[in-house]
């Protein structure tokens, strides 16, 4: 497991050094095509972009930060700064190469106590992933796909686009602006989710527009 420790940024040691160095270039391949695949995917298909969405990008921010701060005070927290530092590593080299369409958002990445596995993400590039989750990765690469799934969410606008397509259905376009200020206000009320919007949304964006 990832977690052993304090060695959060190492694999299991099965195997010695030479496993460890194995491993090591696993995870570096990963990234390298990760770079490589996306542009690739984008040339012979069409490009996976953010829905229809009654917000800007910097109002993702806002509500992220506003919802990220009512989730690290409900929920268990690791408050710990080797953990945090080492999600933030492995995530912000993944979100270097999110097709965030040249939106800069300010990732964060943060270790949740609680031994489900599971994470999620808020708008705006909160990550929240929880400690279950570290654990039972073998590897960092399989960390690192946890933590890709969860940036598609923030790069292609899920949680924003999901309450604006929700607000629209029951608004109507005469109540479009209420609905805007109501959408902001829904995200500090709702309760937490168990994973950014459609987990599926990543995989099939393409076909909801």
């Amino acid at each position: 497991m990832l977690l052993s420790g304090v060695s959060y940024g190492t694999e299991r040691q099965h195997g010695g050094p030479a496993t460890a160095k194995r491993m090591q270039k696993i995870t570096a391949l990963l990234f390298g095509a990760f770079a490589l695949l996306v542009p690739c995917a984008f040339a012979q298909r069409t490009p996976l972009k953010p829905g229809w969405n009654l917000f800007s990008p910097q109002q993702d921010v806002q509500i992220g930060q506003s919802a990220a701060r009512d989730a690290e005070k409900k929920l268990p927290m690791c408050n710990d700064p080797k953990v945090d530092a080492y999600l933030a590593q492995v995530g912000k080299r993944l979100a270097e190469k999110a097709p965030t369409g040249g939106v800069q958002y300010p990732f964060g990445f943060h270790c949740v106590d609680d031994k489900a596995i599971n994470a999620f993400a808020l708008p705006g590039g909160f990550v929240f992933v929880n400690r279950g989750t570290i654990e039972a990765a073998d590897t960092e690469a399989q960390l690192a796909g946890v933590l890709a799934h969860e940036i598609s969410h923030v790069a292609l606008r899920h949680g924003t686009n999901q309450v604006s397509k929700a607000y629209l259905a029951k608004a109507g376009i005469g109540l479009l602006l209420p609905a805007i200020v109501i959408g902001v206000a829904a995200f500090r009320i709702l309760p937490l989710p168990r994973g950014y919007g459609d987990e599926g949304g990543a995989e099939q964006q393409e076909h909801d527009e």
